[in-house]
């Protein structure tokens, strides 16, 4: 029986080299862990790493004063999905979105 440190944790495995189905599964294990800590779609590289937050460009102002008219969550969904690709509520922080542009850069929307 063998270790292998895989992402900073160390893992028993059945001989001296991990097979292509535990390599799979410690793949997954990486994967899974990773969308727990960046449930926005945030990668790690996009935080800040002394505050832990994101560190992301923010909307311009014309997006922003156009989802401060919306009336309702719906419409400022809404509003924001007709200039981006995606668009998802910060599950941090509620009243702030993470948008996607079609470039795939995510922008963030702080609703202070």
């Amino acid at each position: 029986m063998g270790k292998i440190k895989f992402g900073g944790v160390e893992f028993n495995i059945q001989g001296d080299e991990p097979t292509i189905e535990e390599l799979r599964a410690l793949k997954q294990i990486q994967k899974t862990y990773s969308e727990k800590q960046n449930p926005a779609g945030v990668s790690d590289a996009e935080r800040n790493p002394s505050t832990g937050y994101y560190d992301l460009p923010e909307v311009s102002s014309k997006i922003r004063f156009a989802v401060s008219a919306a009336p309702n969550l719906k419409s400022k969904i809404q509003t924001l999905e007709k200039f981006y690709s995606e668009v998802k509520q910060d599950p941090f922080d509620p009243t702030n979105f993470i948008v996607t542009d079609t470039n795939g850069k995510k922008i963030i929307l702080y609703w202070r």
